[in-house]
């Protein structure tokens, strides 16, 4: 009987076909600029070890120690000794599933009568599926929207969960006799119901809110939101908009002069990842526009609920990085392509406080 048989190294073994797909969705999806290993910097972890081994379903853990900040030792009488100070640890529960996705065509002839590589076009479709499928669940991690890593919020739960976790990580903007202010959110409050009621249409994003975002971030919460490092060695954070955010951010009569002074300002981000792509560049706030960021709508009005980000934002946990198979039925002259992986996302949540993201709600 004849077999057929791949010669080892070929460029069209699964483990390869696996790696091209990983690698293509992962370079290209919205948070590519703003992923990286724990330390980075970076908004987005990809942590490939904490569940190294583990299977779907697991779940594994994350550890965090707050940086001390009481007083220190003064003066020459005290002694060391007796005197330290305890840290203080902290943990975050996550799990991990399996995502997959698959596709099939049947019939010998049909490669010959489709101007298409079957192959190459499943490949191609894999990868673009995983990369949105990735920057969706992103945003719904980092928006409250995914609870335990894996398990997303449905029906009901949708308006009526609190979607942060800790004071001073939740604003608003408000606009009262002719002018915009920034209103701070509590957490029982900020459930898409309860802010459908108390926003207004008028409540639109604004440069009035990027002025207070820099120092809100800093002091705002029981933690500050750590800033991203970028390559000019200032400290930044980052603002994910709506598009319709966007649009009226360009509107505001302030943005276009105050973002052309602040690029001016800031050549040295010409070169940095971390600013490509972005909308603008506001004091130490980059500005960047994203497809899926959630909104919600009740009662004649619409909010979108943007994302304030600092470095180690949200973890994205793999048990195993995308496996790719082929089947291919000679007998039925059926082929199919599947490609899978096992991962969880979860924004970083430790001592009750969403650590280093904030949500910007506004009306749209």
């Amino acid at each position: 009987m004849a077999e057929f048989m791949r010669d080892t190294g070929s460029a069209l073994t699964p483990q390869k076909h696996a790696y091209d797909i990983f690698k293509q969705y992962i370079l290209t999806y919205a948070f590519n600029t703003m992923t990286g290993k724990r330390g980075s910097g970076k908004p987005i972890i990809i942590d490939d070890t904490t569940f190294k081994g583990k299977d779907a379903g697991d779940t594994g853990r994350y550890h965090f120690i707050p940086q001390y900040t009481g007083a220190g030792i003064t003066g020459q009488n005290p002694t060391i000794r007796g005197n330290e100070k305890t840290l203080d640890e902290f943990y975050m529960d996550l799990k991990i599933d399996q995502i997959r996705q698959a596709f099939a065509y049947r019939g010998k002839m049909t490669d010959i009568r489709t101007i298409w590589n079957i192959r190459e076009e499943h490949k191609r479709q894999l990868a673009n599926w995983f990369r949105r499928e990735t920057e969706m669940n992103l945003i719904k991690a980092l928006t409250g929207y995914i609870t335990d890593g894996v398990t997303e919020l449905t029906g009901s739960e949708i308006d009526s969960t609190a979607l942060v976790t800790g004071e001073g990580r939740c604003f608003r903007p408000d606009y009262a006799n002719d002018k915009f202010s920034t209103v701070s959110v509590s957490a029982a409050n900020s459930t898409n119901s309860a802010i459908l009621s108390a926003i207004d249409a008028a409540d639109t994003m604004n440069t009035e809110i990027l002025d207070n975002l820099q120092d809100l971030a800093k002091t705002a919460g029981k933690y500050p939101i750590a800033p991203i490092h970028c390559k000019d060695g200032v400290e930044r954070y980052m603002l994910v908009v709506h598009p319709k955010a966007a649009v009226a951010l360009r509107q505001d009569p302030r943005w276009e002069k105050r973002v052309l002074a602040s690029y001016t300002g800031a050549k040295a981000l010409d070169g940095d990842p971390i600013a490509t792509g972005a909308v603008g560049v506001w004091e130490n706030i980059i500005v960047k526009e994203a497809n899926y960021i959630l909104t919600a709508e009740g009662s004649g009005k619409k909010i979108a609920r943007n994302l304030l980000l600092g470095a180690d934002a949200a973890v994205l946990a793999y048990g195993e990085q995308m496996t790719y198979l082929e089947d291919n039925d000679t007998y039925e002259h059926r082929f199919s392509t599947q490609a899978s992986e096992i991962r969880g996302i979860k924004k970083l949540s430790f001592d009750g406080t969403d650590l280093n993201v904030a949500q910007v709600v506004c009306a749209i």
